[in-house]
């Protein structure tokens, strides 16, 4: 998968409210016909505010499907 034109700082520029996720650990997938997967944010969780990285945010735990995500995406 390639990227767009779009460079991550111009991302983070454009971004009102938002996070930035550096790097996953532990997927699993639950359920292969759905895609559902499980896993924890890891090394790096940061808070976007009006354009900005401005602190870090705590690791968490997420369960979802990558395509719900992919669905989301706008750049």
């Amino acid at each position: 998968m390639s990227g767009g034109p779009t460079s991550l700082a111009e991302m983070i520029q454009t971004t009102q409210r938002g996070l930035y996720v550096t790097r996953f650990s532990a997927l699993e997938m639950l359920d292969s016909k759905s895609l559902l997967c499980s896993g924890y944010t890891r090394d790096g969780l940061w808070l976007v505010e009006n354009g900005q990285i401005t602190k870090p945010v705590k690791n968490f735990r997420f369960t979802e499907s990558p395509m719900f995500v992919f669905n989301q995406v706008e750049q």
